[in-house]
């Protein structure tokens, strides 16, 4: 009972930051656009939290002891409000570069959900989905090679990265997608100093980044 609460708590707190961020910054609330993406995040991160393991919840609650995971966690909220607070500017208000066709802005909102969904998919499999980069021997840490595994090793950051593009694209805001470019690089970075640092570590991860190929994007990198 205490994670369903837990849960839906984050539920709350995703709608009033990120929904009062786009409409207080647009002036109006008849973009029909800004409800579709916001319940998109607001039903996933819902879905996350209720399908994520007990521990694995608490140990990504807590403070990050590594340097990128305190880094994540410090510019992690300022990252996820800048695109809907420029949308909101851009599109309620200044109009400044709000000419994203309504055929982009549909695409963009599929490839949210896909996005979700790859991140949903990989806590699924992997029980050791926590943001520090470290080997949890606590938890008995094993490589995961199954469901997305089996196509790029950091299926997450692919996940996170396409969010994070495709919802400003839905947002109908093109300057919107500068943060969300900046948050991407620091995925990638993430990605590979996470990657060389597992497959230094973690028993059998060597071999098996010898079997998949790619750390991000299939038949990318």
């Amino acid at each position: 009972m205490k994670k369903t609460f837990v849960v839906l708590g984050v539920a709350v707190w995703v709608t009033v930051l990120l929904g009062g961020t786009l409409f207080l910054a647009a002036g109006r609330v008849d973009l029909p656009f800004f409800w579709v993406t916001l319940l998109i995040w607001v039903g996933s991160t819902t879905t996350i939290g209720l399908i994520m393991d007990r521990d694995l919840m608490r140990e990504r609650s807590q403070f990050g002891a590594e340097k990128s995971g305190r880094l994540l966690q410090v510019l992690g909220l300022p990252a996820v409000i800048a695109p809907f607070l420029i949308a909101g500017l851009d599109v309620g208000r200044y109009h400044w570069s709000d000419s994203v066709p309504n055929w982009a802005q549909l695409v963009g909102l599929g490839v949210t959900v896909i996005g979700f969904g790859l991140i949903t998919w990989s806590i699924q499999m992997n029980r050791f989905f926590a943001k520090a980069v470290r080997v949890q021997d606590d938890r008995g840490q094993r490589v995961v090679t199954g469901g997305p595994y089996r196509y790029v090793r950091h299926p997450g950051y692919c996940g996170f990265s396409l969010i994070f593009l495709a919802s400003s694209i839905a947002l109908g805001s093109w300057l919107s997608i500068l943060p969300s470019l900046g948050l991407t690089f620091f995925f990638v970075w993430r990605t590979a100093m996470e990657d060389e640092f597992l497959q230094a570590n973690l028993d059998g991860y060597a071999e098996y980044a010898e079997r998949v190929r790619h750390r991000l994007m299939p038949g990318v990198w």
